[in-house]
């Protein structure tokens, strides 16, 4: 998880609603950060993409399920 205390917001938003379908616009706006800047922070602390890490945020959440 990020430090960035509103990049560990959205994700935390995101893994407690992974079938949410909000684009990086609304979630970004949800936490009061710029697209422009959610999407640098992701670059900087995760060092992928919002989609990259949201389908790996998603198939980690299914693959227990799928167990």
């Amino acid at each position: 998880m990020p430090n960035e205390k509103r990049l560990r917001a959205l994700c935390e938003a995101v893994i407690a609603d992974s079938t949410h379908g909000e684009s990086l616009e609304q979630w970004a706006s949800s936490v009061g950060a710029s697209t422009r800047t959610i999407v640098r922070l992701f670059r900087q602390e995760l060092g992928v993409s919002f989609s990259q890490w949201r389908q790996q945020a998603i198939l980690a959440r299914a693959i227990p399920l799928l167990s």
